[in-house]
C-alpha cells in the first residue's frame, strides 16, 4: 500500500517544478513596499491583516499558471492510454449464457451494493463502525494534507517574505520528504504492527504541528527545518488507515469509493476554510488550522485504537464462549454414549 501511494510523493515533486516557471513575479515598487509595509505594521498591533485585492498590484510577469494545469493535464490523458489498451487488450470475459441470467429487483440490487455486511461477513453494524470511524479519518486526514501543500507556498511568501522560487523550492523538500516517507513505509509497515504504526505517525504529525505553531510564525529557518518531519508524519497516513481498516474487514470497490469521496469532501472543505480565514483573519491562520489537523488526527488515531483493542476483547469473549459450547456439547456426547 506504502509502494502503491509513492506516486502521490513523486507528482508533489514534480509539479511544483512544471508550474514554477509559469508563476507571476511581483514587480518591487512603492506601492507593493506600501502594502506590505501596512501589512506588517497592522501584524505588530496584533490584529490579523485583511487582504485588500483592490490595491494595485505590479508584477513583472503575469500568470500563466493555465499552461502547467495544460501540460499536467496533457500528461495523465496520455498515461491513461495506457489503462485503455490493457483493458481492451488483456480483460477477461467470462463465459455466460443468457438463459442462465437472473432478473433481480433494482432496489434489491442497490441495497446489496450499500450495505455494509459485504464487507464484514455479514456483520452490518460492525462494517457501518468501522466505514464511519474510516470516512472521518480520511475526512481530515487528506483534507488537512491537502491544506498544507496548497497554502504552503503563499504562506511562506506572504508572511515570512520568502521569495517566489525560494517558495517553490519548500514545496518541493516536502514533496521529497513525503515520498521519501512512503518508501520508508515498505519497511516499517512490515515490521511494527498498524495499530502501533498510527499512533507513531500521529503522534510525530501533533509535536511537529505544535512546534510549527510556535517557532514557524516568523522564523524562515524553522519552517525550512520542520516542514521535512511535517511531510514524513503526514505522508504515511492515507496508507496506514486502507491498512488498519483492511484488518478488520474487506475494502470493496464500493467501500474504497466511499472513502475516497469522504476524501475528496474533506479536501474541498479545509481548502474552503482556509482560504475564507486566509482572507479574512490573516496570515497566521495558517499555522492555527495546521495545528488544528494535527490534533484532530492525534485524537481519531487514539480512537481507533481504543476500537482495535475493544474489537479484540469482543473477539477474545467470543471465541472463548465457543469454546465452552463445544466443550459442554462433547461432555453431552459423552454422557449419551
Amino acid at each position: 500500500m506504502h509502494v502503491l501511494h509513492c506516486g502521490y510523493g513523486i507528482g508533489a515533486f514534480i509539479i511544483p517544478l512544471i508550474a514554477n516557471p509559469f508563476l507571476a513575479v511581483l514587480k518591487p515598487s512603492h506601492v507593493n513596499d506600501s502594502i506590505s509595509l501596512s501589512r506588517n505594521i497592522t501584524t505588530t498591533c496584533l490584529i490579523y491583516p485583511k487582504l485588500d485585492f483592490n490595491a494595485s498590484t505590479q508584477y513583472t510577469k503575469e500568470s500563466r499558471i493555465k499552461t502547467a494545469y495544460l501540460i499536467t493535464s496533457l500528461t495523465v490523458a496520455s498515461i491513461s492510454f495506457i489503462f485503455l489498451f490493457y483493458q481492451f487488450c488483456y480483460r477477461k470475459i467470462p463465459q455466460f449464457s443468457f438463459n442462465t441470467i437472473k432478473t433481480e429487483n433494482k432496489l434489491r440490487k442497490l441495497l446489496k451494493l450499500i450495505d455494509t455486511g459485504t464487507c464484514a461477513n455479514g456483520n452490518r453494524l460492525f462494517g457501518a463502525e468501522i466505514i464511519g470511524i474510516l470516512i472521518f479519518y480520511f475526512f481530515n486526514a487528506v483534507g488537512g494534507e491537502v491544506m498544507f501543500k496548497t497554502f504552503l507556498r503563499s504562506y511562506s511568501i506572504d508572511n515570512l517574505k520568502y521569495s517566489g522560487d525560494d517558495g517553490s523550492i519548500l514545496n518541493t523538500i516536502f514533496a521529497i520528504s513525503y515520498t521519501a516517507s512512503r518508501l520508508a513505509g515498505l519497511l516499517f509497515g512490515s515490521i511494527i504492527p498498524i495499530r502501533i504504526l498510527l499512533v507513531l505517525e500521529s503522534s510525530g504529525l501533533l509535536l511537529t504541528t505544535i512546534l510549527l505553531e510556535i517557532f514557524a510564525r516568523d522564523n524562515k529557518m524553522s519552517l525550512w527545518i520542520l516542514v521535512v518531519p511535517m511531510g514524513i508524519f503526514v505522508s504515511p497516513l492515507y496508507p496506514s488507515g486502507m491498512g488498519w481498516g483492511n484488518f478488520f474487514i474487506s475494502i470493496t470497490g464500493t467501500a474504497t469509493a466511499v472513502l475516497l469521496i469522504g476524501s475528496a469532501i474533506g479536501a474541498m472543505a479545509y481548502g474552503w476554510v482556509m482560504g475564507y480565514l486566509y482572507e479574512h483573519y490573516g496570515y497566521e491562520m495558517f499555522m492555527h488550522q495546521t495545528l488544528a489537523f494535527g490534533v484532530i488526527m492525534f485524537l481519531c488515531t487514539i480512537l481507533m485504537v481504543v476500537l482495535t483493542f475493544h474489537i479484540a476483547k469482543r473477539e477474545a469473549k467470543t471465541n472463548n464462549r465457543n469454546v465452552s459450547t463445544n466443550e459442554h456439547v462433547e461432555l453431552n456426547k459423552k454422557d449419551i454414549i
